[in-house]
């Protein structure tokens, strides 16, 4: 069980510090541990509770209405909300709760249900990006260890890989995408979801997955040519390694029309000189506009 600071909870609910101590004052919405030095220390189940109070007082509940209701009538109540309008808040709820309990059947059983309600690609979208944005910060500031995060993007990566396969396969061609990661990359979850865009929109594609070294792009292309690429870059790259490693693409892939993601691309992308045959694809709904105009 994690401990959490009030800006921890401040953090991850998007509530200021100053509500949540007038709302614990107030309505006893919590009752935290204090140190000797008069810290408040929240559990796992105060975030839990206090994701769910913000959703409802973000859906114009008042606070002294929320606290009055039980635990069940706060979900039942949570649930009619999700059924009756677009809000997504309340399905990243359930998967944040079932990753702090390294619950796999509930995370599995939750997502399950979320994409029979709104679908895959809205799931992906909507719920899992910025729930692993969410899990991101637990991980940062040390509420969840390693286990949390694996089970979790299994979990994912198994629903990706099972969507992908129930979509009709795409011969290649010429006009194949290769998506590969980098050698020093390992976190493929984004590259597979772009690997179902371009099977949904019929754009053949040929999957490597992660740490594919150099030499076995130019193997590959050797014997099955392609003419346009994504990879991504997440984890700490220099400046100089990734304007290195890029320029060697451009140099050895003259033909080849590269498309780069992820959040180190990102953050150096004002200090990169991009070839001509380079595209940065900043934000996940560019990515899917892209991969559908070459559907076309």
């Amino acid at each position: 069980m994690a401990n959490y600071s009030i800006k921890d909870l401040e953090t991850l609910s998007g509530v200021k510090a100053h509500t949540i101590r007038i709302w614990e004052k107030r309505y006893q919405l919590f009752d935290p541990i204090r140190t000797d030095t008069n810290i408040r220390i929240y559990s796992d189940q105060d975030l839990k509770k206090l994701l769910n109070v913000a959703l409802l007082n973000q859906q114009g509940y008042k606070i002294s209405k929320i606290t009055a209701m039980s635990e069940k009538e706060i979900h039942q109540t949570i649930d009619d909300i999700s059924s009756s309008q677009h809000s997504y808040q309340p399905y990243i709820n359930q998967l944040v709760e079932a990753t702090l309990n390294l619950d796999e059947d509930g995370f599995v059983k939750s997502l399950n249900s979320t994409v029979k309600k709104i679908g895959f690609e809205t799931t992906v979208v909507e719920v899992l990006y910025p729930l692993l944005n969410q899990v991101g910060i637990l991980w940062q500031t040390h509420k969840i260890t390693p286990a949390h995060e694996h089970l979790i993007s299994n979990c994912i990566r198994n629903r990706i890989i099972f969507e992908t396969e129930q979509l009709k396969f795409v011969k290649n061609d010429a006009n194949s995408v290769l998506l590969f990661l980098p050698e020093h990359e390992q976190h493929e979850m984004g590259l597979l979801f772009y690997n179902y865009l371009l099977r949904k929109n019929g754009v053949p594609s040929i999957y490597l997955g992660s740490a594919v070294p150099y030499n076995d792009l130019k193997e590959v292309y050797a014997v099955r040519p392609f003419t346009r690429a994504i990879f991504a870059l997440i984890t700490t790259m220099t400046t100089e390694d990734c304007q290195a490693y890029i320029n060697a693409l451009s140099t050895d892939f003259k033909d080849v029309e590269f498309h780069i993601s992820g959040k180190t691309a990102f953050g150096l992308e004002p200090k990169l000189e991009l070839p001509k045959n380079f595209q940065l694809l900043d934000s996940l709904s560019e990515i899917q506009s892209t991969i559908k105009n070459w559907s076309t």
